[in-house]
């Protein structure tokens, strides 16, 4: 996308912050040149606060990106914030020696944490979610307040493990400095709960190489909205067609499946040629430990050694398994458990009401994989008993889940 000749001085006014080299902005509106010289400490703050950071971490280089700007008071996205990062982002990848996500890899993270549902610079968990999908240290964010004189935009650094604010700095961009098209808001693109906490005086942000700057300076209405720098988690948003690429302990699903269960020895193959079948219950957490409950039921077994009326099993299987994700739609797993089955068999020749039962315990492999949009999924997998007590099985198992997750 081509900037607007205005948007990209908004933008460059950012990135002179980090050149520290003075910048000269005209209004669209006049031929006066609007003289903006910003102060060569303020490269010299980012700079030392990369450098704080590497020294604090032990680390020789790290990774940094720019995301999640917003309007301060909604907390709704404009053109103006995908300007900024964009330029932010070229300036650090070309200019800095520091690495830089890509495009498709930036989207992917702004997707994978609910994309505008979600707000990392106030979520501490979000901001981690981002930092490991984007595999980033550091991000730049911030967000911007339309005043009487212009547009004052807050530009912030933030430690994704910790969630702490390294460094920040105001800039005031005059009047006819941004297109008004470039801050019209995008509507419902503010995170959930946005500005519903107690109304309270943030706490002042310090301008590095300056004096503290209140919320109430960015904004008549500031008291408000969530103070900065409150990183309580709010719950994130997920967009409804992409779902998270990283293991997540939050998550539990609930299935209900069809599953076959084919024989492999010669004598239980005799008397059920075609196998059986029955519903599937089962339950997982985080795609590693499975719980699942079984049933299957012959009604008539001719080739069984005695007169029978009917074979039925039912069991529990309890297994673990290491699950891949790849990409927003798709996990694979494999692992091993146990099924511990009871085969129960009816007969005219016992008396009415009794049965005869005996276990079927096993130890088993099995894969699979899943694909999910959203909250529901299609979920395949096969198994192959290794050991049995009586009837080892191949089994395959298809069904339908919803998953729930608790950080929602």
């Amino acid at each position: 996308m081509t900037l607007k000749t205005s948007s990209m001085f908004a933008a460059a006014l950012l990135l002179a912050a980090a050149l520290g080299a003075p910048l000269e902005l005209k209004a669209d509106g006049g031929d006066a040149p609007a003289e903006l010289s910003l102060s060569a400490a303020t490269a010299q703050d980012l700079s030392g606060a990369f450098a704080a950071y590497l020294s604090s971490t032990g680390k020789s280089t790290l990774s940094v990106a720019a995301s999640g700007f917003r309007e301060f008071v909604t907390g709704e996205r404009s053109s103006l914030c995908a300007n900024l990062e964009r330029e932010l982002n070229a300036h650090l990848r070309n200019d800095t020696p520091y690495g830089v996500p890509s495009v498709t890899e930036l989207e992917g993270a702004w997707n994978g944490i609910g994309g505008n549902g979600s707000d990392i610079g106030s979520q501490t968990y979000a901001l981690r979610k981002f930092g490991r999908l984007a595999g980033v240290d550091l991000v730049v964010s911030g967000y911007y307040t339309e005043q009487s004189k212009g547009v004052s935009i807050t530009v912030r650094l933030l430690n994704c493990d910790s969630g702490t604010e390294l460094w920040a700095k105001t800039s005031l961009l005059p009047k006819g400095a941004v297109p008004k098209s470039d801050l019209d808001r995008m509507s419902g693109s503010e995170p959930q709960g946005w500005g519903q906490e107690p109304a309270a005086v943030s706490a002042p942000v310090v301008i590095a190489g300056g004096s503290p700057e209140s919320a109430s300076a960015l904004s008549p209405s500031a008291t408000a909205v969530r103070p900065i720098g409150d990183f309580s988690p709010q719950g994130t948003k997920r967009d409804a067609n992409h779902h998270e690429t990283e293991f997540s302990v939050d998550r539990i699903d609930f299935e209900l499946a069809y599953q076959y269960f084919d024989p492999t020895t010669a004598a239980v193959k005799y008397w059920a040629p075609k196998g059986m079948s029955g519903p599937c219950i089962s339950v997982n957490w985080a795609d590693i430990v499975h719980l699942d409950y079984t049933l299957w039921y012959l009604a008539s077994v001719p080739n069984f050694s005695a007169p029978v009326s009917s074979v039925m099993g039912w069991g529990f299987s309890i297994y673990g398994t290491a699950p891949v994700r790849l990409g927003h739609h798709w996990v694979l797993y494999a692992g091993v458990g146990g099924r511990f089955e009871t085969i129960d068999i009816n007969s005219p020749s016992i008396p009415s009401g009794d049965t005869i039962s005996f276990g079927n315990n096993a130890f088993f492999g099995v894969a699979g994989a899943k694909v999910h949009w959203g909250d529901l999924g299609v979920d395949g997998a096969l198994t192959d008993d290794f050991t049995a007590d009586y009837a080892p099985y191949f089994t395959a198992r298809l069904g339908l889940y919803y998953e729930y997750e608790f950080a929602e």
